[in-house]
């Protein structure tokens, strides 16, 4: 297997080929090598796709929060961080039928920093499956049991061993008000409620994009608190 050195050990040339290999399997424009001449356009590429696998294999994050199920103390955390999400959840404020607001995502966002993307939708998909079932608001539907499992593969993906600056907490949490509660809870909405999608888009536009401004800083602190929990080292 060839040597992948640090960033800051290799040539341009050869940072380059290992980066663009890297993310090559993302789309078949990238797998060309001249995609990366432009400087603008490698730093852009840099910043969306190295923030999100933290410069290392692409899949070794979900084989290594797979691993964090074998630990005792790693279920643990896992359940107590799954029961305060579907408490806070409970609380959460109904403004209107197609728009909520709850800070219920500090819990699956601490759980992928702790244990990667594996864990984190383990526990978005319990959580959503058990508050349905016990504390029921609406009829179930997968749709949000999918757009959950997906919020906690991003968190995991964005945060697991990583440092938690501002740029990837609003890259990540975007992501997540953008792409799924935007996008995919949308398009849930408007089949289980009988409603065009553009009658409550706007409101649903407003309230996500408008709501960063206290999430972002929420996962900077919560990535700050759990810094200071011991952890036990790896062998």
């Amino acid at each position: 297997m060839r040597q992948v050195l640090p960033l800051g050990d290799r040539s341009g040339d050869e940072e380059g080929k290992d980066f663009a290999l890297a993310v090559g399997w993302l789309h078949p424009t990238v797998r060309r090598l001249d995609t990366f001449t432009n400087p603008a356009r490698e730093k852009l590429w840099r910043c969306l796709l190295l923030s999100f696998f933290h410069d290392r294999p692409a899949f070794s994050m979900f084989r290594d929060s797979a691993r964090e199920l074998q630990q005792l103390r790693s279920l643990v955390l896992t359940a107590l961080l799954t029961a305060l999400q579907i408490v806070t959840m409970s609380f959460s404020l109904d403004v209107l039928p197609t728009l909520r607001i709850s800070f219920a995502f500090v819990f699956p966002a601490a759980t992928g920093m702790l244990f990667g993307p594996v864990v984190a939708a383990m526990q978005c998909v319990a959580a959503d499956l058990l508050k349905s079932f016990m504390l029921p608001t609406a009829p179930f539907f997968p749709g949000y049991t999918l757009t959950a499992l997906l919020t906690g593969v991003v968190y995991g993906c964005f945060f697991y061993r990583a440092r938690v600056t501002w740029p990837r907490a609003l890259c990540a949490k975007g992501l997540v008000n953008v792409a799924l509660h935007i996008g995919l809870n949308t398009l849930w909405m408007s089949l289980t409620l009988n409603q065009g999608i553009w009658a409550i888009l706007p409101e649903r536009v407003l309230k996500n994009l408008g709501l960063l401004v206290i999430e972002v800083p929420l996962l900077v602190a919560t990535y700050t608190i759990l810094q200071r929990i011991p952890r036990r080292p790896r062998s």
